[in-house]
């Protein structure tokens, strides 16, 4: 009834209105604009309107009541501009609209109990751009040492500047030379945001070495460290290991390094199971296959039980031709050496095959020249060997020549006691320090394997002169060890006991190499 009152006024103001702009030209003319000025406004709500119906459509459709988008779709039509309230019947609770600028679907709130949605538009204001780029952040990186490398390279090729890397590089050196990274050694770097550093790269550097890491061995993790004030520190952390002990033993077939490494014998082991038969085994021609060999060895273990670090030989066995050659590691007044059930000292005044791994490629006596081509005393054995192969000295002694001689390229001469010298010929390059005048142990790396000289590839050539004579290496008769005195024969029987148990209780290689292997891991 109010409605229809309503109505019935607005029709009669409209007819007075009517009368005055027919008596008053410039009020029509003014009445005309403000329709215009109308229709311009309901124009523009009507679009704003459709972009919020069409919005609205999408999110209530997905409730899959299509009352509720008819509802919302004929209430904003109808209502052009201003406020809109929806019936409860059609889904829809409340809805609000600006009629400046267009408005957008803020949040929805859907309920399947009560089959309704709510959901609130309204103008935002739009988001102010910025040209200014991201703020720098924290770099961690991994790098790879090749050959080449050196740690400054490294360093200011991930980003460091020299400063800093040198700083750095101050830190580690009382813990690790870096001169002993080796190529494939994996190394840890972390840049983060300089302090004082703006967005703007033209400024200098957005990064600052913050630290480095790597672990050097198994057993061991190096930090380097910047602190608070921009000093780096570094700090050596030792892993936690247990000792322990392994055994091998195996049958040779082609080789004694070959059958060694089927068995899991680390090759600094096999190495020194090699130099303590070498003074009385020649293992170019002493050995044949079905040979037999048996080792105890100590090894240290981490947390998880990985064998980190090798250590030394307690027993070693070499059966030749059915002939057991057997020695265990004793210490007798303070010197450690290796004895055989006698007591005596496997140590010999000198060393028959003074390098590993390498065979015989010509003998001592009358041969044709390879290079001259005629018949020439060969004073020496050839052991034909990989170029860089370690060369040991024979025997106690001191250096008396280290340089070039004639066809013999880079040459070492060694002057023993008793009247004994030896000389060792084609090296690719001596030990570092090693000179004329320097003194040195039996075993000590003295040059490397090459082919400079009078060579046709690389070996090693060996002699033993006796009071400026050249003799036969492999033939030479000279004065044995040490001998263990009656009173520490006692305490060496009781060693041999311990170590025979030590050995029995051990756990074998191959069956450790079984257990921890792939194969092994996909059938369980």
């Amino acid at each position: 009834m109010q409605d229809a009152h309503a109505a019935e006024n607005a029709g009669r103001a409209d007819k007075v209105t009517g009368r005055d702009m027919r008596a008053n030209p410039q009020g029509k003319a003014s009445h005309r604009q403000n329709v215009r000025s109308s229709l311009l406004q309901i124009r523009l709500g009507f679009a704003r309107s459709l972009k919020l119906y069409t919005t609205a459509s999408h999110v209530v459709w997905r409730s899959n009541r299509t009352g509720i988008v008819l509802g919302i779709a004929a209430a904003i039509l109808l209502a052009g501009t201003g406020s809109l309230m929806l019936s409860p019947a059609g889904g829809v609770r409340t809805a609000s609209l600006a009629t400046r600028p267009a408005p957008q679907i803020l949040a929805q709130a859907t309920s399947r109990e009560d089959k309704s949605a709510t959901f609130a538009a309204r103008a935002l204001p739009e988001r102010p751009h910025t040209n200014q780029p991201p703020l720098a952040q924290p770099v961690v990186t991994t790098v790879e040492i090749e050959r080449g490398d050196t740690l400054m390279q490294v360093l200011t090729s991930a980003g460091a500047d020299e400063a800093e890397a040198t700083s750095a590089i101050k830190a580690l050196q009382p813990l690790f030379s870096p001169r002993n990274l080796k190529v494939g050694q994996e190394i840890s770097l972390t840049l983060e945001p300089r302090p004082s550093a703006s967005n703007d790269p033209s400024t200098g550097p957005l990064l600052q070495l913050a630290s480095v890491s790597f672990e050097p061995d198994l057993s061991r993790k190096i930090e380097i460290n910047r602190d608070s004030g921009g000093t780096f520190r570094g700090t050596a952390i030792e892993k936690p290991l247990t000792d322990g002990l392994s055994r091998a033993q195996g049958t040779i077939s082609q080789s004694l390094y070959l059958s060694a490494q089927r068995q899991g014998v680390p090759a600094p082991v096999l190495a020194e199971f090699i130099r303590i038969f070498s003074y009385d085994v020649d293992f170019q021609r002493d050995l044949k296959p079905g040979d037999r060999f048996e080792l105890l060895f100590q090894r240290q273990f981490d947390e998880q039980g990985i064998a980190v670090r090798d250590g030394n030989i307690l027993y070693a066995s070499l059966t030749i031709d059915g002939k057991p050659h057997r020695l265990w590691r004793f210490s007798s007044n303070g010197d450690v050496d290796y004895f055989d059930e006698r007591g005596q000292s496997m140590k010999k005044f000198l060393m028959k095959t003074p390098i590993d791994g390498a065979r015989i490629s010509s003998s001592f006596g009358m041969r044709k020249h390879p290079i001259l081509g005629y018949s020439k005393m060969h004073t020496g054995v050839d052991f034909a060997a990989p170029r860089g192969t370690p060369i040991y000295a024979a025997g106690d002694g001191v250096v008396t020549r280290a340089s070039w001689f004639s066809g013999y390229g880079n040459y070492v001469e060694i002057r023993h006691s008793n009247g004994y010298a030896t000389a060792y010929g084609h090296m690719s390059g001596y030990a570092r320090g090693l000179r004329a005048g320097s003194r040195v142990r039996q075993g000590q790396i003295i040059g490397y394997v090459g082919t400079t000289g009078r060579s046709t590839g690389p070996h090693l050539h060996y002699e033993v002169h006796l009071r400026n004579k050249k003799i036969n290496p492999l033939g030479v008769n000279v004065p044995t060890g040490v001998e263990l005195a009656s009173r520490d024969m006692k305490k060496f029987a009781s060693a041999r006991a311990g170590i025979a148990t030590q050995y029995a209780e051990a756990p074998l290689l191959s069956n450790l190499a079984r257990a921890t292997s792939p194969a092994a891991d996909s059938a369980d």
